[in-house]
């Protein structure tokens, strides 16, 4: 939200210092939660990762056995 914006409302300055003071707040609590949800995040990336390490391992096993598979039957 911008200064002008309100000034060209027709706002006084003390209305507009009070908004923007309000206006901070609710920046603040949002960047406060965006910031932990970032972090939540960040924190299951290295269990991901070796979920997706084991997945391919065992894929990378698996698949000579189902190409087996596909030429008995």
């Amino acid at each position: 939200m911008k200064r002008e914006f309100l000034k060209d409302l027709g706002l006084t300055d003390d209305s507009i210092d009070k908004m923007m003071s309000e206006y901070g707040k609710d920046i603040q609590g949002v960047n406060s939660k965006l910031a932990s949800a970032k972090e939540q995040r960040d924190s299951f990336k290295p269990q991901i990762d070796d979920y997706l390490s084991s997945w391919n391992r065992m894929n990378n096993e698996l698949l000579p056995i189902w190409n087996i598979q596909d030429q008995v039957i």
